[in-house]
């Protein structure tokens, strides 16, 4: 949530399964709602909601921002119960995190370094 930017995604809840409707990103909190101003049915939720009330409620006045505790962050009992319909990862050694931002350090890094396609990790 730090300069209004934000871990943001859509999705719509259908046939008993969420499907990602707008992909996970990184984006600026005004941005987002702009995309999903002309929405119907839109319900806010994560840890960080409640500090952008007033941003929401300026651009998306129809939208609703969960108010219930529980709900705002990651639950474990949850987590199983969509892993347990999701499909499963066929080579868990090849998974790989989808980092939606890089970080700050490394951004500032490769604003004076072009690393020409090479990787710029050193190993040793």
């Amino acid at each position: 949530a730090r300069r209004k930017n934000v871990y943001a995604g859509a999705y719509r809840f259908v046939d008993g399964v969420w499907q990602n409707e707008l992909p996970d990103q990184h984006i600026s909190l005004r941005e987002l709602l702009e995309q999903l101003k002309n929405e119907p049915n839109l319900f806010f939720v994560g840890e960080d909601v409640e500090k952008f009330t007033e941003e929401i409620a300026q651009i998306i006045p129809h939208g609703e921002i969960c108010d219930v505790p529980q709900w705002q962050i990651p639950n474990a009992a949850v987590l199983a119960a969509l892993g347990s319909v999701a499909e499963p990862v066929e080579n868990v050694h090849g998974f790989l995190p989808a980092y939606l931002k890089k970080v700050e350090a490394e951004e500032n890094w490769l604003k004076t370094h072009t690393p020409n396609g090479e990787s710029y990790v050193e190993k040793l």
